[in-house]
């Protein structure tokens, strides 16, 4: 089984996010380290993974180290330990589990303040009121507040369109209040539509002027 890093977003010296380019890994390598090509909040560059690859990948100048971080976990104080541990060994930023819960990212890094590097956000767009639940009782670290739970449910309820529109309203709403907090965010496509979770930054000002500037530049 596999899942997909489909787009991670950095902002660069500008101010501007940038894409970092897609990748498939593999589900053991998605659980623990990550690099990219270029310098992270750079140009776009080319994920790649743990072990053998990154050891190849570390020939390369300018390449740069992530690791998972999980503001959700359970034993909060060895999660901190572990990530002190990851930044001490030379991690250079770090990827979140799927954030639902602002208010517990936003406390988290309080806490990390003493050893903070870049993070980047886990935003997944919840497609039902079963995937809610899915998320925040099995994944480790996972906490789907009661409010998005509710509103799930009723979307849901409504039919599998509506409970799409509404998970795709929630996390644009997620990326909008974590923006100011992280350096980048990570969008997951829910069965690999990527369309979908381009979707999600349709929210951001700059991914619309992006967008447009683009389309000008097809047209002339």
């Amino acid at each position: 089984m596999a899942c997909a890093l489909m787009r991670v977003w950095a902002r660069g010296p500008s101010g501007i996010l940038t894409a970092l380019t897609p990748a498939v890994l593999s589900r053991r390598i998605c659980s623990s380290v990550f690099a990219a090509s270029q310098p992270f909040g750079g140009s776009t560059s080319t994920v790649v993974t743990n072990s053998p690859l990154t050891r190849r990948f570390a020939q390369f100048e300018r390449s740069s180290i992530g690791v998972g971080v999980n503001p959700g976990a359970i034993n909060l104080e060895e999660e901190i330990k572990r990530f002190e541990y990851k930044v001490e060994a030379g991690a250079e930023y770090a990827i979140t589990q799927p954030v639902f819960d602002v208010a517990q990212l936003r406390e988290f890094l309080k806490l990390i303040e003493h050893v903070r590097i870049p993070v980047i956000a886990g935003i997944w767009p919840l497609v039902s009121y079963r995937n809610a639940e899915f998320l925040h009782n099995e994944v480790p670290g996972v906490r789907v507040t009661a409010s998005i739970m509710e509103r799930m449910r009723r979307a849901s309820d409504a039919g599998k369109e509506a409970a799409r529109d509404e998970g795709l309203q929630i996390a644009r709403e997620s990326l909008l209040e974590v923006r100011d907090l992280i350096q980048g965010v990570q969008v997951s496509a829910p069965f690999n539509n990527v369309r979908y979770a381009l979707e999600v930054f349709e929210a951001l000002p700059e991914f619309g002027a992006a967008r447009n500037a683009e389309a000008t530049r097809a047209a002339g």
